[in-house]
């Protein structure tokens, strides 16, 4: 049924499109540390989502594409509005969250359970 997988399109366009207005609002009032701080918490998020193949208008991709891609608009905005500079630090902050992300998320997979949680 077709019908499915299009309204989780329209709707995954639809929240983006909203996701994208406070990043505005929060890039006009907070400058280039706030939009840093959007584009580290989108890498991480997108990363988590990305566990997920989701069919999208018949297309098979990971949940956190739609995700990753907003953070092109928070580097093109930081890089028009403040300077290349800004995105660099984005884009390296980005690289530190979601390697720190990995890292505790292995340490806590092979944590051993206590024995009353199986």
């Amino acid at each position: 049924m077709i019908i499915g997988p299009l309204l989780y399109a329209v709707l995954w366009i639809i929240i983006t499109l909203i996701a994208i207005t406070p990043i505005l609002m929060l890039a006009k009032r907070a400058g280039a540390g706030g939009l840093v701080g959007i584009y580290v918490g989108l890498t991480i998020i997108a990363t988590i989502c990305a566990t997920k193949i989701v069919s999208l208008v018949g297309l098979t991709v990971a949940g956190g594409t739609i995700i990753y891609s907003v953070t092109y608009l928070v580097t093109d905005l930081l890089s028009e509005c403040y300077s290349k500079k800004d995105a660099e630090t984005a884009v390296h902050a980005g690289v530190l969250g979601m390697l720190l992300y990995f890292f505790y998320s292995y340490i806590v997979l092979k944590w051993p359970a206590p024995p009353f949680w199986n």
